[in-house]
C-alpha cells in the first residue's frame, strides 16, 4: 500500500484518473470474448425481435438504458467483452444491474445461435458497494465512510434461496 513520508498508511483519494474496467465471458464452445459474425448478430437481433424484446429485469434495464426495450446489437458489437470507463465524472460504476443486462444479452446470443445447449453462467461478481438491503443499518469503518457489513443470518428460512442478510454487528 502507499504510505506517507514517515511509513504511515494513508488513504488516497478517488480522482478524475482514466479508469477502464473490462467485463469478459467466455465458453467453451467459442471461447474468450466471442465476437459473432454479421451473419449470427442478423440472427440473434431477430431472436430479441421475436422473442425477447423487454428485458426481464426490468428495474435493471430502466435504470441504465431508460428502457425495458431491447436494441438490436450492432456488426462488431457483442456483451461478450464489455469495456466500461468508470468514474463519477465518466459511465458511473459497474453494478449488478450492468452485469444482470450483460448475461441476459449473452444469453440472448447463445440461445439464437446454440438453441440446443443449456447454458449456465458462473459469475465472480462484487457489487457490495451498490447493494444492501433497504433496512440495512450502516456500520461506520475504522477508515471512514458507510459501508455496512455482511453476516450470516440464523433465522434465515432458506439461505440457499435469501442468501445472506446485512444485519448490523450489534445484532449477530
Amino acid at each position: 500500500g502507499w504510505s506517507d513520508p514517515t511509513g504511515r498508511m494513508t488513504l488516497i483519494p478517488k480522482d478524475e484518473g482514466y479508469g477502464l474496467m473490462r467485463s469478459l465471458l467466455q465458453n467453451r464452445i467459442v471461447g474468450l470474448g466471442w465476437q459473432p459474425t454479421d451473419a449470427e448478430i442478423n440472427k440473434i437481433n431477430r431472436f430479441r425481435r421475436e422473442k425477447r424484446p423487454a428485458y426481464r429485469h426490468e428495474a435493471s434495464a430502466i435504470k441504465i438504458n431508460g428502457s425495458v426495450a431491447k436494441r438490436n446489437l450492432k456488426y462488431g458489437e457483442a456483451p461478450f467483452d464489455v469495456s466500461f470507463e468508470y468514474g463519477a465524472s465518466k459511465e458511473g460504476y459497474w453494478s449488478v444491474e450492468h452485469m444482470l443486462l450483460q448475461l441476459e444479452d449473452c444469453l440472448d446470443c447463445l440461445e439464437a445461435i446454440f438453441p440446443w445447449i443449456h447454458h449456465v453462467f458462473l459469475t465472480d461478481h462484487s457489487c457490495g458497494h451498490d447493494r444492501r438491503r433497504n433496512d440495512a443499518l450502516p456500520r461506520p469503518l475504522s477508515i471512514g465512510g458507510s459501508q455496512t457489513m455482511v453476516f450470516p443470518a440464523a433465522d434465515v428460512a432458506d439461505p440457499a434461496v435469501d442468501g445472506p442478510y446485512w444485519m448490523h454487528e450489534s445484532e449477530r
